[in-house]
């Protein structure tokens, strides 16, 4: 064998090189059996990027949408509800507003009524002259007294009213007329009846001081409607009348406590 000669034992083996040759190649050999790794699509040093909802199944997806829906229709329904909650409230507020504010209107109406009426306690007393019989009688001690006539000489008027008595006419309201006239009962309660067949005013009967009295309610002349009470003093005949129905529970209380001497 030639010295020169490089002995190789293995065929497959590759040969040995001189100094001078080339060097083998730097490429890795990759052990028999393991196939080479793919090249990574990611530029080195970024993150990969995920899926939005990972690796979230249908079933899942499903669910998630319910939940949701589930979870806006119940917000809606709270918006809802706290929407007519405060429109509910408010409605209550003004009402309970609305009945303090009518309450207080009606206690201070009453209170204002209890203390007009306490004002006209006690009553004052009426007495008319002795010689047409000492007619007397209670009246509010807020009114005024104005006598027209005296009597002497033919009939009596006096005239009460709140405060100031009204000049005195046919027309004017006053809260109370007193009359005694020199005239039979018959005579007076004539003037009535042609009302009464008008249909203009009513009758009733009542005691008045122990003299069973005609009471008439209506139009008494065409811009009075009052009430009027006639009855009999000795041979004379008396005639309380009150020119406005508002006065009635006063005129009630007139006739109630009258006196005098038959």
């Amino acid at each position: 064998m030639d010295n020169n000669s490089f002995y190789n034992p293995d065929p497959n083996a590759p040969a040995n090189f001189s100094s001078g040759s080339a060097s083998p190649s730097s490429t890795p050999v990759m052990a028999p059996g393991i196939p080479a790794a793919p090249a990574s699509p990611t530029p080195m040093g970024a993150a990969p990027k995920k899926p939005l909802f990972g690796n979230m199944s249908t079933v899942q997806m499903v669910i998630l949408i319910i939940v949701s829906l589930l979870a806006a229709t119940f917000i809606g329904l709270f918006i809802w509800m706290l929407v007519m909650w405060l429109n509910v409230k408010s409605d209550v507020d003004g009402q309970i507003s609305a009945a303090v504010n009518t309450a207080v209107s009606q206690t201070e109406t009453r209170l204002a009524a209890e203390y007009e009426e306490q004002q006209k306690y006690p009553y004052s007393t009426f007495t008319g002259p002795s010689d047409l019989g000492s007619l007397s009688f209670e009246f509010p001690k807020t009114w005024s007294v104005y006598v027209a006539k005296n009597g002497s000489n033919g009939d009596y008027e006096a005239y009460l009213n709140p405060d100031l008595v009204s000049p005195v006419s046919t027309n004017t309201i006053n809260a109370l007329r007193v009359s005694i006239l020199n005239q039979s009962i018959d005579n007076v309660t004539r003037t009535y009846d042609n009302l009464l067949k008008q249909g203009k005013i009513t009758v009733e009967t009542r005691a008045i001081g122990g003299e069973t009295a005609n009471v008439y309610t209506g139009y008494l002349t065409n811009d009075i409607q009052g009430i009027a009470a006639v009855f009999k003093i000795r041979d004379k005949t008396a005639i309380l009348q009150t020119d406005a129905l508002v006065f009635k529970d006063d005129f009630t209380h007139v006739l109630d406590s009258v006196k005098y001497n038959s």
